[in-house]
């Protein structure tokens, strides 16, 4: 197959992958194995998924659906899978009318569920490792779990603080060695620089988390090390081991930039990217050092890392851009 004619090679080890009429305000790869290449985009009111090859740096578009508001965030479940045998797409969104929805498609008919509850904006929505769990968390300074099996909203707990982050523990459906009373926990990250880790049978928190007097921008959990945990604030990145402190082994200042959004690759524990308002960055951590290379310019609304490879998906203005790791 011959390269798209919107793909084209910008500087060394970035791609631009798409270009889209609107502004592109979400996009996520898939997390899972089982569906390692397909991603999803939002730009206005459509929302579409697709397919990726990260070594050619091809999509291959599978549908595009309506979606009612702008999407802020969005997550796959492990349930979605596409193979000769197999088509069936999950996921959740939060939209700008503060509601989630759950959207499952055969890539020929779809259906949207609306789970209504949240008061204010939606940032973070996320499935468990079963698919079954799905939980949310923004602005009215509560997390919210719901049952993707009965639609119904089982759970609402308070914060102190809009939530930015909502992660479940990064297990895999099929993973032996997790046992359930590690798979059913999350953690979320609010604004004024604490994240606690709950368990889904019990309201009370597990452990906590803290980044000090700076305000958290977002957060994520190391698929690879899940004792590892990082984030951003407006001027630092920083990175925590559960079992060691509550407060971060690393803290990173950011150049020349307010921070964003942060997520770990995939395949690489000491591997990840910070998107500023200037530009993005992909980062190594090292014994607590980190060597830090820009790779883009320009406002960054949203990062993904691919499941397998250390490929990073990038939402910058209309274009989407995929960046080739090689640090």
């Amino acid at each position: 197959m011959p390269p798209p004619a919107d793909a084209a090679v910008l500087e060394e080890n970035v791609v631009l992958l798409h270009t889209s009429e609107n502004i592109i305000d979400a996009c996520e790869l898939s997390p899972h194995v089982q569906s390692a290449g397909l991603f999803a985009f939002a730009s206005d009111t459509t929302l579409t998924v697709a397919e990726l090859n990260p070594l050619s740096g091809e999509m291959r578009v599978l549908r595009a659906l309506h979606h009612a508001t702008k999407v802020a965030s969005m997550g796959w479940s492990p349930r979605s899978a596409l193979t000769k045998t197999q088509t069936h797409i999950t996921l959740c969104t939060a939209g700008a009318d503060h509601a989630v929805r759950l959207i499952e498609s055969d890539l020929e008919r779809d259906k949207v569920v609306v789970l209504a509850g949240h008061t204010n904006f939606v940032n973070s929505c996320n499935f468990d490792a079963s698919g079954q769990w799905l939980a949310s968390t923004g602005d009215d300074c509560t997390v919210r779990i719901w049952n993707t099996d009965t639609y119904e909203q089982m759970e609402v707990l308070a914060l102190l603080s809009p939530g930015v982050a909502l992660l479940w523990h990064p297990s895999d459906l099929y993973d032996e060695e997790q046992s359930a009373s590690q798979t059913l926990q999350f953690a979320v990250a609010e604004r004024r620089g604490v994240v606690r880790f709950h368990h889904l049978s019990t309201a009370q928190p597990l452990q906590s988390l803290q980044v000090g007097q700076d305000a958290l921008r977002d957060v994520d959990w190391s698929r690879v090390d899940r004792n590892l945990l990082g984030g951003c604030t407006a001027t630092h990145t920083v990175c925590w081991t559960r079992s060691a402190s509550s407060l971060p082994l690393v803290q990173h200042p950011m150049t020349n930039q307010r921070g964003g959004k942060f997520r770990f690759c995939r395949s690489d524990a000491q591997l990840f990217a910070v998107a500023g308002s200037e530009g993005v960055e992909v980062c190594r951590s090292n014994h607590q050092q980190v060597s830090a290379m820009r790779c883009l310019d320009g406002h960054a609304a949203a990062l993904s890392w691919h499941a397998l490879m250390p490929v990073l998906l990038v939402a910058v203005g209309c274009h989407l851009r995929l960046i080739r790791s090689d640090m």
